[in-house]
């Protein structure tokens, strides 16, 4: 009979443990569901086909590393695709540059064949 009662507890507490980390899991999960996080600007091209965009961008993955980086992108309106992405880590030693601020980050040409993205002191050009 006692062997029956300690079996049962021990079925009892492996349960209630399986469900107390299931719970941590499915809690972590929610917690880093909305991820990855960014705030920017974006500009229409001046043809309106393009659209570009300049964010500053947060992740965090379900062990708690997190990582500051800056998308920079060119969608094509018409399909909302995009054409050119590129992710770029912010140079070390300096702070972010929160590109959701006033100053102005893209520049398009007349053309609409290329578009630069300034900040930070550093110029990236793309064309399309």
């Amino acid at each position: 009979m006692r062997a029956k009662v300690a079996l049962a507890a021990a079925v009892v507490v492996f349960v209630v443990s399986l469900v107390l980390i299931a719970g941590g899991v499915m809690w972590r999960c929610v917690q880093v569901l909305p991820y990855p996080l960014g705030a920017g600007q974006y500009q229409a091209s001046p043809d309106g086909r393009y659209e570009a965009h300049a964010s500053t961008m947060r992740d965090e993955d379900f062990w708690g590393n997190k990582r500051d980086y800056y998308e920079l992108s060119v969608l094509d309106k018409s399909s909302r695709e995009a054409v050119r992405t590129i992710r770029m880590d912010p140079i070390p030693g300096t702070p972010m540059f929160r590109m959701y601020r006033d100053e102005r980050v893209i520049t398009w040409s007349d053309d609409s064949k290329s578009v630069s993205f300034a900040f930070q002191g550093i110029e990236l050009k793309i064309n399309l």
